[in-house]
């Protein structure tokens, strides 16, 4: 019995890896790229990750070390990640080092 619940998992797990994990997706159903590296520009309404420029809007997440924060403590040169949609809104900004 054990033999054959095993089999079956396995048979599970390799069929769901030949269609493939789903990729990354925005709430609105678009694609989702991130952008690892440095903060390269900060304005009051858009933030930029290694040349790549996103719009900030009022559902953005703006995280340090995992806490909240304003966009307004965001300086360039902090290490970061940003998240953006397909319409190039940030979906989240994520740096280290912010202390409010």
């Amino acid at each position: 019995m054990r033999g054959l619940m095993m089999r079956c998992i396995v048979t599970v797990a390799l069929a769901l890896l030949a269609f493939g994990a789903p990729s990354a997706t925005a709430e609105d159903g678009g694609d989702v790229t991130l952008v690892v590296g440095t903060v390269t520009w900060v304005g009051s309404d858009a933030v930029e990750v290694n040349g790549r420029r996103a719009l900030v809007t009022s559902q953005t997440s703006v995280l340090s070390d995992g806490r909240p924060i304003s966009l307004g403590s965001v300086r360039v040169g902090m290490p970061g990640e940003l998240e953006i949609n397909d319409a190039g809104r940030a979906i989240e900004l994520r740096v280290r080092g912010t202390v409010e």
